[in-house]
């Protein structure tokens, strides 16, 4: 078999945001500080760690983007970290009013022309903001906020340009698709890590996370604990410094050290000492003894200076212990980390000969910005797999925002845009198994809602709602082979520990693949559907049903009982209420995250026939549906599958093409023959592709599924023995699913035609049912990893004016998905849009024209209700 090159496309703003960041954002960075000043070693370091992860982009290309992003036009001599992190504030941002805004970047060329770009060219600003957009992925914004210059200094960033400004703050849009854990914005986490570190019992290790930094995260909590041990006496510092100019080892030693030996005891002391040795060295890591003794002395501090307990905070700000320390008055919006870094930069430049207080005030920068990288999804990685990974990191630093599910709406809502135009908010959260939970979550909405929106008079009341979602995991350890011990696997010998041994309880106890993750899922819906008939009141506020979070772990047929079954009793209850509120809308994640296109398009064909999705459902992500097929082929020519995926995608093919004249030349004779084949090697017997498509159709029917013992094990009397023998051993049989895990090569060469036809028809069947197909600008750029937007598939389906398509274009709207994770909000994902349209020669009005398209779709199909109205009754 031939060898088949992959393209990789590159940014190069992606290149320069990372190299940009390494000295003040990296754990090398971390481990050998150098007094403030860029170490000479961190060259090998990133050739070493990143230089390898990006293809086409040679050494000596590197070698010169350090050479103009480390040191300028300087002969080789390190730049000192304040002059380096002021000068690329300086170049990155302009300061206009209150604001600051991307600014050009300097000897910008444009490459159809090669000549140089006007700075009031327009392409030049979106050169600016796409560079501004890279650089968010690397380094969290309000650093490079903070160091800019200005009396007064301008207090937050807009990438947006004034057009789109006011289209979105004057004619309103709506947020569809946002994951509730992770609508935070990073400063306001930032302070919640501050009050998870201090809380009671906290673990150390919860930071501990795959592939992170810190040996996988297992020593990042004592380095935090550190950092915010570091910040409290440098804030205490930088107040004291007003009065008297001691060196920060003196005010430590001198001012603190008696009072701390005489309060708190030698030990406590000697731990606090040996944390700040560590973070000027950047080691050794943190151990859990000095873990005990520091977060006492840590926690007494953020009694002084936090919070107090069960206090009703107007902004999360004040949960970070500084504002308290710098004296930060109520009405200054801007963060505590603001102030600190600010008031260090001035006393680093203002006091060279202080060289502890420069290193324990830049380790204390880098531990910050490499928590932001820990949560911030790091690009050229595609697929959900990697994108778990930081998705579930926010979690332990979300610990005061998880007590009131309000806490963390309401910081939803100012992310989004509280008074920028934002009318509608769809947050998306998991199920529970208790129909009391519903009830305390459907009242902690209500009352923040009435508390915050109505009861405030807010001048454009915004729209409210909670779309409950079923979300796949894999389960087991995913460094096993061909799936082994995973929720998939019906195995019941054993299930391996992820750290070795046997444990003699297997995944799946009865014998059927998914059984247990199914059983899981129905009893959330069973807990869902009573609630719903106590109280059909909650289904204003419970708005929706989703499946989501890693599509390729579990297969839609195990959701689709649940999932019909809580459709259903919103039904029952928007009967009953008699008012007019509608039942649940319905969405589901599908054809985002596939091997081969072919897999993401049955995915999605099996949504609209199995689970019936008609006008006003809607598609998330759907990126199969605007794939290029013929690019997709030109670039892969071949890609490794399972061989069960491979098979069902093939007989999802021969369905197709059995009802049609004309398939293609020589396709069915292809099926029929590789459809045997691949059945022969995973059923150990011959197979037609009726059987097999048979086999699915069962697969997606709750009542054939019961009938062979799905997922209890009890089996129905009067079964069909020849109909329900595959499905039941295809569910059982663990000789059929290791064989059917087995990888095979698969080429796809010749394949371009027929799946752009099965695509195009698709489409079609989408476009004519009227489903909205749900896209997250920034989501699909990292997780799809398309380098930019331009290369975006939603073009494909719902194309600016003008653009030429054979399909009708198809219904779209637009999200952030979980703005943490991509560094962005609702308004960002537009204006990246817009930027996108601009860049491809589409004029500012084409621009606006079709992102009013967008807007005003997105608020037609929403799922929220108006909130003018305080639903508080129980009667129903």
């Amino acid at each position: 078999m031939s060898t088949i090159v992959r393209s990789a496309f590159v940014p190069l703003d992606h290149v320069y945001a990372e190299i940009l960041a390494y000295p003040i954002a990296s754990e090398s960075s971390f481990r050998w500080p150098d007094r403030g000043r860029i170490s000479r070693r961190l060259w090998d370091r990133l050739e070493l760690e990143q230089g390898r992860y990006w293809p086409g982009v040679s050494l000596d290309e590197l070698a010169s983007l350090r050479d103009r992003v480390w040191f300028g036009t300087g002969r080789g001599e390190p730049n000192d970290l304040a002059s380096y992190l002021r000068a690329h504030a300086a170049s990155l941002l302009r300061c206009a009013g209150e604001t600051a805004i991307p600014s050009p970047p300097s000897h910008t060329v444009d490459i159809s022309r090669h000549i140089p770009i006007s700075s009031d060219d327009e392409e030049m600003m979106v050169a600016a903001r796409r560079r501004w957009r890279w650089v968010t992925f690397a380094l969290p914004s309000d650093l490079l906020l903070a160091a800019l210059p200005g009396d007064p200094p301008p207090s937050r960033i807009t990438a947006l340009t004034p057009g789109l400004e006011w289209e979105l703050k004057t004619k309103g849009y709506a947020e569809p698709h946002l994951h509730v854990g992770a609508g935070l914005e990073f400063t306001e986490l930032w302070a919640g890590v501050q009050f998870a570190l201090a809380d009671r019992g906290f673990d150390p290790r919860a930071f501990r996370s795959k592939h992170a930094d810190f040996n996988d995260g297992v020593d990042l909590g004592g380095w935090l604990l550190r950092t915010a041990v570091a910040r409290c006496l440098i804030a205490a510092y930088l107040a004291r410094i007003r009065k008297d100019d001691l060196s920060f080892s003196e005010f430590v030693d001198e001012g603190l050290g008696p009072r701390i030996r005489r309060q708190r005891g030698a030990t406590t002391w000697f731990a606090i000492r040996s944390a700040m040795v560590g973070l000027m060295k950047g080691g050794p890591a943190p151990i859990e003894a000095d873990w005990a003794s520091l977060r006492l002395f840590y926690r007494d501090l953020y009694d002084a200076h936090g919070p107090s307990e069960g206090s009703d905070l107007q902004h999360p700000r004040r949960l970070d212990p500084v504002v308290d320390i710098l004296e930060i008055p109520d009405s200054d919006e801007r963060s505590g980390e603001w102030h600190w870094v600010r008031a260090g930069l001035a006393r680093v430049e203002t006091r060279r000969d202080d060289g502890d207080f420069e290193q324990i005030f830049w380790q204390v920068v880098r531990a910050r910005n490499i928590f932001y990288r820990h949560i911030v999804q790091r690009p050229m990685i595609p697929g959900l797999r990697w994108f778990l990974h930081f998705f579930k990191r926010i979690k332990a630093g979300r610990r005061w925002f998880d007590v009131e599910l309000g806490r963390i709406l309401g910081s939803a809502v100012r992310l989004q845009g509280r008074n920028d135009g934002l009318r509608s908010l769809e947050a998306r959260t998991k199920p529970f198994d208790s129909w009391v939970d519903y009830d305390r979550m459907v009242r902690a909405v209500q009352n923040w809602r009435d508390r915050e929106i109505v009861d405030a008079g807010h001048p454009a009341s915004i729209e409210v709602g909670l779309i409950l979602h079923f979300g796949k995991e894999r389960g087991g350890d995913e460094s096993l082979a061909h799936g082994a011990g995973t929720h998939a696997d019906p195995s019941t010998e054993f299930s391996p520990r992820p750290r070795g041994g046997v444990d003699p309880r297997p995944i799946n106890p009865t014998g059927f693949r998914y059984a247990e993750f199914h059983r899981a899922r129905d009893r959330e819906a069973t807990s869902w559907c009573e609630y719903l008939r106590h109280h059909p009141e909650g289904l204003r506020i419970l708005r929706g049903v989703d499946i989501c979070s890693d599509e390729r772990a579990i297969p839609n047929w195990v959701l689709l009982g649940p999932y019909r079954r809580v459709v259903d009793a919103s039904r029952e209850a928007s009967a009953r209420l008699r008012d007019g509120t509608p039942a649940f809308g319905r969405t589901i994640h599908a054809g985002e995250d596939f091997v081969h296109p072919a897999s993401g398009l049955r995915v999605v064909a099996e949504a609209l026939r199995y689970f019936e999705l008609g006008a006003g459902d809607r598609l998330g992500h759907a990126l199969a549906l605007g794939v290029d097929m013929s690019e997709w082929v030109r670039l892969n020519g071949r890609t490794a599958m399972r061989r069960e995926e491979r098979l069902f995608d093939l007989v999802w093919e021969w369905d197709w093409c059995s009802r049609r004249r004309s398939p293609g030349a020589d396709r069915l004779p292809f099926l029929m023959r590789e459809i045997r084949r691949l059945g022969k090697e995973v059923f150990d017997a011959e197979t037609h592709p009726r059987e097999l498509q048979q086999l699915v159709d069962d697969l997606h029917d709750p009542e054939s599924l019961r009938s062979v013992g799905f997922p209890d094990g009890v089996y129905a009397m009067n079964v069909d023995p020849d109909r329900s023998r595959l499905l039941y051993r295809y569910l059982t049989d663990p000789g059929i699913y290791g064989r059917g895990q087995v990888t095979e090569w698969t080429v796809v060469s010749d394949e371009g035609e027929i799946l752009t036809r099965l695509q195009e028809e698709l489409r079609r069947e989408v476009g004519r049912r009227g489903i909205i197909v749900e896209v997250n600008p920034s989501s699909n750029l990292l997780i799809g990893n398309f380098g930019d937007l331009k290369r975006h598939p939603f073009w494909r389906l719902a194309g600016p004016p003008g653009s030429d398509s054979s399909v009708a274009p198809i219904t779209v709207c637009i999200g952030s998905d979980d703005p943490i994770t991509f560094a962005t909000d609702i308004r960002h994902e537009y204006q990246l849009v817009y930027d996108s349209l601009i860049s491809a020669g589409r004029s500012a009005e084409e621009a606006l024209t079709w992102i009013a398209r967008v807007r005003e779709s997105s608020l037609s199909v929403k799922f929220t209700l108006p909130s003018s109205t305080k639903p508080t009754d129980r009667s129903g």
